[in-house]
C-alpha cells in the first residue's frame, strides 16, 4: 500500500495518518506512507492554491516506482 499525505491537511491529520500507518504495520501489511511537510490536501493539483510542483514531482516519482515494483 502506498499513502501520500500533506502535513497541513485538515481533513486527514498527521495523527490519523500515523495511526493508520501503525495499524498497517501491526497487521503486517506492507506499506509506504509519506507525509509531505508544509503542504495540505491536494498539493499535487495545479489548480489548487497550495500546489507544490517539487513535492508533486517527488510524490509522482514515488508512485511510479511503487507501481513498477508491485504490478508485475
Amino acid at each position: 500500500m502506498l499513502g501520500v499525505f500533506g502535513e497541513e491537511d485538515t481533513s486527514i491529520t498527521v495523527d490519523s495518518v500515523n495511526a493508520f500507518d501503525a495499524a498497517l504495520d501491526q497487521l503486517g501489511i506492507d506499506n509506504e506512507i509519506y507525509i509531505y511537510e508544509g503542504v495540505g490536501h491536494a498539493f499535487a493539483n495545479p489548480s489548487n492554491a497550495g500546489h507544490d510542483p517539487e513535492k508533486t514531482a517527488d510524490a509522482w516519482g514515488k508512485t511510479v516506482d511503487f507501481l513498477a515494483r508491485t504490478l508485475q
